[in-house]
């Protein structure tokens, strides 16, 4: 309530009051408004986290590794949560994760940072929604995530010929006499 009254400081308590009850229930916890902090789970923490963040009605919001130290279980459902949660409230997000998996699922674009934090590449990606670890196009993406990253490729099952990898685009391209752009 005390970030709504900061960033919203025209409206009264009750529009605040009314407004905080809205995102609780956006995010599943209007049951839950009147727990404390330490009554809450992991999960429950970070849903209040993303209604508070949200209740100040940003134009981007800033997610940084928000569901790391997570459970596997809870993790997806947040990260199902969010997908809802953006598909109503359409604000922009940038989220940052070490996980390919969860960036494949969740982001339209990735950025692939190089040792040091240069940027290596921007990743269009492309998979249809719902996205499904169980698509082949899915493993495709992630071996081209793996590749970006610098680690080893995984070979696939059998020794058959990999997967089509979906393109990656520079983020400095040539211009039109051919030399870089800086």
């Amino acid at each position: 309530l005390l970030a709504l009254r900061l960033a919203r400081p025209e409206k009264s308590r009750r529009e605040c009051l009314n407004l905080a009850h809205s995102y609780l229930k956006l995010v599943g916890l209007e049951e839950y408004g009147h727990l404390y902090p330490h009554q809450l789970s992991g999960g429950m923490k970070q849903r209040v986290a993303i209604a508070r963040a949200l209740g100040v009605q940003p134009a981007v919001l800033l997610m940084d590794e928000p569901f790391a130290s997570l459970d596997a279980i809870t993790r997806s459902g947040l990260q199902t949560e969010l997908l809802r949660i953006w598909a109503e409230k359409r604000v922009t997000i940038i989220f940052v994760t070490h996980n390919i998996e969860e960036a494949l699922l969740t982001a339209d674009h990735i950025v692939v940072l190089a040792r040091g934090g240069g940027l290596r590449a921007l990743v269009a990606n492309a998979l249809p929604r719902p996205r499904r670890v169980e698509d082949p196009a899915f493993a495709a993406a992630w071996q081209n995530l793996h590749r970006l990253l610098g680690q080893a490729q995984a070979q696939p099952e059998g020794g058959t010929a990999p997967l089509r990898e979906p393109e990656a685009h520079p983020l400095v391209r040539p211009a039109a006499g051919g030399a870089p752009l800086s």
